[in-house]
């Protein structure tokens, strides 16, 4: 009689949600904690549990408990360190402790790059306001000021003059869990991301994106567009440099989301993260363009099973996010002309009539987006451009 094995999932987000789905389609019993009792995935959880995902005492405690078999998350950059702390105590397959501590620690992982050569900017780690002058006045403007330790663009600024200074250095402290600022040299350039999968220590590179920004000072993802337009002796570059960058932090184990700049002298790291990408991109569109089921690789690796990342096709893809500009939202039209539209395969505003409409400033200040898919990258496009056509957001 074969026994039903176990998995503890850290977090219960709509990507975490996935993961679930999958592990259940898999047999598997699962064990889910989140701080939150009623987010997405803890209704179909075997074993909901409602503790923090940050909480990796007391979640080694309830791995021991439960004799899991295995221990993952999904896109969650927030449960990466946990995830690596119960593998490294139960000596399940994942990433360590360090590594997982380089991975969500811009500083640490800057300081990695430098010691490996990976080609990245200036950088200097700061604490204090008098600190960040100081730095500035060593890498000279324009400089990108940061949190250490967050995502989602939060906190992250261009700073151009030193009357940009104060504000910019609050805004990333104040989004530092730990204090923790980082002042780098701005790179001009294309932004690109590249997407792996790492199985004891072999790189797969899965596929790149191309990105389109915000101007500054924010610097945030307007549209992401699959697959990267670079070939041939670029593609390489860029390749050489993610495989580098994640053999600089210690990956051994799990997907890698990075994002590289095209400057010009050639592809720089920006960051890389221990995990997948979010919105949508790692759950669905990822799988879409490459024909890979990541999150069964995910669940697969964290089982101690050899994951099957060979791609099976390539298609197109784009995210964009919807924007506007700030106010109050008087009305809303083209919704059900933009439903019936081939191609988009999901659409959704995150805003109803009344709300207030933020300045852009970070992730969650974004209003809305669509994913549209198709055969080719170009077609992808062309539905997207249906959608804005069709889109008419008021505002006043």
């Amino acid at each position: 009689m074969n026994t039903i094995k176990k998995v503890l999932i850290v977090g219960a987000g709509p990507a975490q949600y996935k993961g679930i789905v999958k592990a259940k389609e898999m047999g598997l019993c699962t064990i889910v904690a989140d701080v939150k009792p009623n987010a997405p995935g803890m209704g179909i959880a075997d074993v909901p549990l409602a503790i923090d995902v940050k909480d990796s005492l007391t979640l080694i405690q309830v791995a021991r408990k439960y004799m899991i078999d295995a221990v993952f998350s999904v896109s969650s950059e927030v449960s990466v360190r946990t995830v690596a702390a119960i593998s490294e105590e139960l000596k399940l397959p994942g990433i360590n402790r360090k590594t997982a501590s380089i991975a969500t620690d811009k500083g640490l992982m800057r300081e990695k790059f430098l010691e490996y050569d990976v080609p990245s900017p200036q950088f200097m780690i700061v604490y204090s306001l008098n600190e960040a002058i100081e730095a500035i006045k060593h890498i000279g403007f324009p400089v990108v000021i940061k949190p250490a330790d967050n995502a989602g663009s939060r906190g992250v600024s261009l700073v151009l003059n030193e009357d940009e200074i104060k504000d910019a250095f609050e805004n990333s402290k104040n989004n530092s869990r730990q204090g923790k600022v980082l002042v780098e040299s701005f790179m001009d350039g294309v932004e690109v991301s590249v997407e792996a999968f790492v199985y004891k220590n072999d790189v797969k590179i899965l596929t790149l994106s191309d990105k389109i920004r915000t101007p500054p000072p924010f610097l945030l993802d307007t549209t992401v567009i699959f697959p990267s337009n670079y070939t041939g002796e670029t593609l390489k570059k860029i390749c050489n440099v993610a495989i580098n960058a994640i053999k600089a932090v210690g990956i051994d184990n799990g997907p890698v989301h990075m994002e590289l700049m095209m400057t010009s002298e050639g592809p720089k790291m920006v960051e890389l993260a221990a995990r997948g990408p979010g919105f949508k991109v790692f759950t669905e569109i990822i799988p879409y363009v490459t024909g890979v089921d990541v999150v069964e690789g995910v669940i697969k690796l964290a089982l101690g099973e050899e994951p099957d990342l060979n791609s099976t096709t390539s298609r197109g893809a784009v995210l964009k996010f919807i924007a506007t500009k700030p106010g109050r939202i008087k009305d809303i039209k083209g919704l059900d002309q933009i439903k019936k539209i081939n191609g988009v395969y999901d659409f959704e505003i995150y805003l109803n009539i009344n709300d207030e409409v933020r300045p852009l400033t970070c992730g969650d200040d974004r209003i809305g987006h669509i994913i549209a898919f198709s055969d080719t990258r170009d077609n992808a496009l062309e539905i997207i451009e249906m959608v804005e056509k069709l889109l008419i957001i008021e505002v006043e």
